[in-house]
């Protein structure tokens, strides 16, 4: 029996997470051999918050060469693997936000809100959409489309009207479950729509490294100078109320957070099935070293 061979990026659902794949080996029989490729196995979210449509949203592959762009030629580094653990943590939005801190000291940041406006609590899309960063962000902005229509214009100089590009509603700064966002862009998602658009006025080759510039622009001015300067801002505030690692780990929960709640506040802050092996993955039991990894 013939075989064809094909190798393509597909996105699967395993054990309720979304990880990325390849098919090879399809018979004319329409049997398929599913393997991963290690370049790609990355839990990117829980099933549950991506539906069908986010899914077919987001151009995969070049979201992927976006994350593994900081590693060359299959060698590895310290800063590289940090940057990298850096962007994958960004895509499963799981920064050591308070509010993610909650989870293992609730005792410690019970009532502590986002330092940059002392209003709000310090989720993950607050961290990007609060009032206090908005001139950061539209400067981070306008600067990013500046730099993609430079890089364009490099290409093919004879593109006369961006208006398809400069309407997408990825550069709206808020956050919206229907569409793609510039807080998006911000984890790392590289939206279909945005790939299809330069596919028609540059090469694939050329496409991958405008994607790539101009992710890594948004990935240096966002996360630097949003979340790494707000870190520093929280280990000075904690180092003057003399709390320190060591004591951090004697505050640390003695029983799972979503018991320690009462029942309203658990209904807000309630975790999926997912949460006992998702926390051995990213924090390996050790939820200091994961801050620290992530707030330096």
């Amino acid at each position: 029996m013939s075989q064809s061979t094909s190798t393509s990026t597909y996105v699967t659902i395993c054990d309720d997470t979304l990880c990325a794949a390849n098919t090879v080996n399809c018979s004319s029989m329409g049997v398929c051999t599913f393997t991963a490729n290690p370049k790609h196995i990355v839990p990117l979210l829980p099933a549950a918050k991506f539906t069908k449509e986010d899914v077919k949203q987001v151009d995969w592959t070049s979201t992927f060469e976006c994350l593994n762009c900081d590693i060359a030629n299959n060698e590895t580094s310290i800063s590289s693997s940090k940057v990298k653990a850096h962007k994958v943590h960004l895509l499963i939005e799981e920064i050591p936000t308070i509010e993610q801190m909650k989870k293992s000291f609730l005792n410690l940041y019970d009532g502590w809100k986002y330092s940059s406006c002392g209003l709000e609590d310090e989720t993950f899309d607050h961290v990007w959409i609060c009032d206090e960063h908005q001139s950061l962000l539209l400067k981070i902005k306008n600067n990013t489309i500046d730099l993609l229509l430079s890089l364009l214009i490099e290409y093919n100089p004879d593109i006369t009207d961006y208006s398809a590009l400069l309407t997408l509603n990825i550069w709206t700064i808020s956050t919206d479950p229907d569409n793609f966002t510039f807080v998006n862009l911000i984890k790392g998602f590289i939206p279909l729509e945005l790939t299809q658009i330069l596919n028609l006025w540059i090469s694939h080759k050329q496409l991958l490294l405008v994607i790539i510039e101009i992710r890594q622009y948004i990935y240096e001015q966002t996360f630097k100078e949003i979340w790494i300067r707000h870190c520093s801002f929280i280990k000075e505030f904690e180092r003057s109320l003399g709390i320190t690692k060591k004591k951090k780990l004697t505050l640390k929960n003695l029983q799972p957070f979503n018991n320690i709640l009462n029942s309203d506040r658990e209904l807000e802050y309630k975790f999926n099935a997912l949460d006992s092996i998702r926390n051995n993955i990213y924090f390996g039991k050790n939820i200091i070293e994961f801050y620290s990894n992530l707030t330096s």
